[in-house]
Formats: C-alpha cells, structure tokens, sequence
C-alpha cells in the first residue's frame, strides 16, 4: 500500500517502540502489561454495544465470548475475531480496541473468544477453542458462508490453522479468512527475522521463540496447525492478508501469500509502509486503522459479503 505515513504514525511507532522492544518480560509481565493496556483508549463508539456470555467447553467448564454488535448492523454475516498475543497472553477486554472500531467501520456483528493460553494449556488446546466457537456460532444459526474468520498475529496464525483442520475434517469453512500481520511459522526461521530484525518496532525474534515454546509445548514447531505456513492451501477460502513490510513476522505473510496464489486461492496480499505489527491495536486514534478497515471492506464486498 503506497502512501506516506501519517503524523500519528511517526508518534506511535516511536511510542510503541520505547514501550514494548526488548523489554524481555516474562509471560506473566506480559499479560499485566496487556492488562493495562487495554485500560488506556478513547472512547469506544456509543454505537456499539458489548454482550458478554460463555461457551460451554465441558461439563464443569466456559468459554469466555462476547458479541459485539452495531447499532446498524448488516444482516446475516458475523465476524470471528480471534485476538493476538503470541498465544501466551491476550483477552477480549485486550481486543477491544480493534473489535469495536472494526464492527463500527464495516456494520457487521463481531464475535470475540477467549482461547485457552500456554504454557498452562499448550498446543492444540487453541485450535479446540477457535473450532469449538466456529461450531458454536453454527449451532446458533450461522451458516459457513456467513461467517468471516479474522485474526491479528497469532490470532491470525490460528485463524489460518483452523480453516486448515476444517478442510481437513471435510467440513464446510467460513466464507474469508482476514489476516492481520498473522505469525504463521513458530519455527520463526523467515528470513525477515534478519533482514528486519533492526526495523521491527516491536517485536525480536528471542521473544517469539520463549512464546512459541509455551505454545508447542512437545510438538514441533513446524507441525502445520502449529506453523500453518507448512500446511496445504488448496481449498482454503478468500484470503486478505495485510502487514507492514518492517515487520519480522513479514515473510509469515509473503510465504503464505505466496502459497495460497499457487493454490488457487482467492487472495489479497497488502503490503504497507511506516507502521508496525498489528497497527489497528491502536485503535481510531491512527488514521492508518480506518484506512485498513476500508480496505477489508472493499475485500469483502468484493466477494459479495458486505452488500450496501
């Protein structure tokens, strides 16, 4: 995406960069940070409204869900959001700052899930919960071709992961997959981990490795559910993926871009300037996020799923 970097954009990459890099914090720092993050934003939309409920995971045992709903919602589709926070940390009170906005920019119910976390609930305890709140949301009326799969960062990673265990299990997927700088190979052995290791406003690869650890647990970080950047795309839905290109985490998105055209698959891949790993966290406070929401809805509404 060529355009020139907004002011507030050269304000918080320097913030963020000053408060998240090289830190070295442990998982628990990691989620009382995020805590208190999600404490600090604007106003959310009065537009909007937050339900909060649970999925039943087990008998003695719920699934924290929220649905996030605007005032003029479109009718029939629904977003799964599935949030970030390298699979160690992360909430729905955290995704907030995304969920809203988004449900407000594209007038589309957002359902948000809290996943199970490692080290406490390592691999495949996340891709369980990413499918049981698909097959949550198919028990309460939605069909597959109404249901739009979008993730930031691991998020994004297990959003890919789950439309691949779908399609492998023969069952019908969602309708498009939205990938927000996704982190698709735990391996974490692209090549921009070098190439953009001094660029990287927020991230190091030393910090993903402990993360991608507490995730995989005994399995190999290259299995396919794990890094789906290993995994077969033929038969996987529309895909948009969108990340800045001084990310490490940019050959995630390459490489699997680059997989899914050779597949066949239905794919947008943008790249963008001057920002940072999952700029829209941010929130309406960078121009640059409503320019990424304007842009999925284009996606969708050229897949005839947003229609005016």
């Amino acid at each position: 995406m060529n355009h020139e970097p907004s002011p507030q954009s050269r304000f918080w990459r320097r913030l963020i960069r000053f408060m998240f890099r090289n830190k070295n914090l442990s998982i628990q720092q990691e989620r009382e940070l995020s805590e208190r993050m999600a404490r600090f934003h604007p106003p959310y939309p009065k537009s909007v409204q937050v339900q909060y409920g649970s999925i039943h995971r087990g008998q003695f045992d719920e699934m924290p869900v929220a649905r996030i709903e605007p005032d003029r919602a479109r009718a029939g589709k629904v977003l799964l959001y599935i949030h970030g926070g390298g699979y160690v940390t992360g909430s729905i009170g955290s995704s907030l700052m995304i969920s809203l906005p988004l449900a407000e920019a594209l007038a589309l119910p957002v359902v948000v899930f809290e996943y199970r976390l490692g080290p406490e609930h390592p691999y495949p305890a996340a891709l369980e919960d990413a499918l049981l709140a698909y097959h949550w949301l198919i028990s309460e009326g939605c069909k597959p071709d109404d249901i739009i799969m979008l993730g930031d960062s691991a998020g994004g990673g297990l959003a890919l992961a789950t439309a691949m265990a779908l399609r492998d299990e023969g069952e019908p997927g969602p309708a498009a997959l939205v990938l927000l700088s996704p982190w698709t190979d735990l391996t974490n052995s692209g090549p921009s981990h070098r190439t953009n290791a001094d660029r990287d406003a927020m991230l190091t690869t030393a910090q993903l490795d402990r993360w991608a650890q507490a995730y995989a647990g005994k399995t190999p970080r290259d299995e396919p559910y794990i890094s789906p950047r290993f995994g077969a795309f033929t038969g996987l839905p529309p895909m948009l993926i969108q990340v800045d290109e001084s990310e490490i985490l940019f050959d995630d998105s390459r490489s699997v871009a680059e997989a899914a055209r050779a597949a066949g698959v239905n794919l947008s891949f943008q790249v963008w300037q001057g920002l940072w790993h999952v700029w829209p966290a941010v929130g309406p406070m960078l121009p640059e996020t409503g320019a990424a929401y304007k842009e999925i809805g284009s996606f969708l509404k050229s897949l005839g799923l947003l229609v005016e």
